[in-house]
C-alpha cells in the first residue's frame, strides 16, 4: 500500500476572491495551493526523510502565504492486504490513510502551523489518489 497525502490550503480573507471558473466545484474555489508529493513506503505511515524535507519547504510556504485552512487528505494505493478479507481490507486501507494525514497533519504543527487551521481525511481504497488506480496499477503490474 503505497500512497500520498495531499495538502489543499484556502487563502485568508483578506485576499480578493478568485472568480468562479466554470465546472470547479465551490469547495475549490478559494484553494491556493496544492501539494501531492507527500509519499510514503508501502504499508506504512510514518514519514520518510524525504517527506520530512518537502514538509520543511511546504511548512514555509503555507506560513509565508498566510493559509487559512488547510485540508490534509491521505490516501492509499489498491492494493489488498494479504492474508484478510476484502472487508478487512478496505478497513485497514481506510485506517492506514487516516494515519497518513494525521502524520502529515503533526508534523505540520511541529513546523508551526497552527494545528486548529488543519483537518485530515482518509480516503483508502474507496478513493485513491490520482495514479494510483487500479487500471494503473494493472499497467504496471504488466496486467
Amino acid at each position: 500500500m503505497s500512497g500520498l497525502a495531499i495538502i489543499q490550503a484556502t487563502k485568508p480573507d483578506r485576499f480578493p476572491k478568485p472568480v468562479a471558473p466554470t465546472l470547479v466545484p465551490d469547495s475549490l474555489l478559494k484553494t491556493f495551493v496544492v501539494f501531492r508529493n507527500i509519499h510514503f513506503d508501502v504499508g506504512k505511515y510514518l514519514l520518510t526523510p524525504t517527506a520530512k524535507r518537502q514538509l520543511d519547504e511546504i511548512s514555509h510556504t503555507l506560513l509565508e502565504n498566510g493559509a487559512k485552512s488547510i485540508q490534509v487528505s491521505g490516501h492509499t494505493d489498491i492494493q489488498s492486504f494479504k492474508g484478510v478479507s476484502p472487508e478487512e481490507s478496505n478497513k485497514l486501507n481506510l485506517i492506514l490513510s487516516q494515519n497518513r494525514a494525521a502524520s502529515v497533519a503533526d508534523a505540520l504543527a511541529k513546523r508551526g502551523i497552527p494545528i486548529n487551521r488543519m483537518t485530515t481525511k482518509g480516503y483508502g481504497y474507496n478513493k485513491p489518489a490520482q495514479g494510483y488506480t487500479k487500471a494503473a496499477w494493472d499497467t504496471a503490474c504488466g496486467n
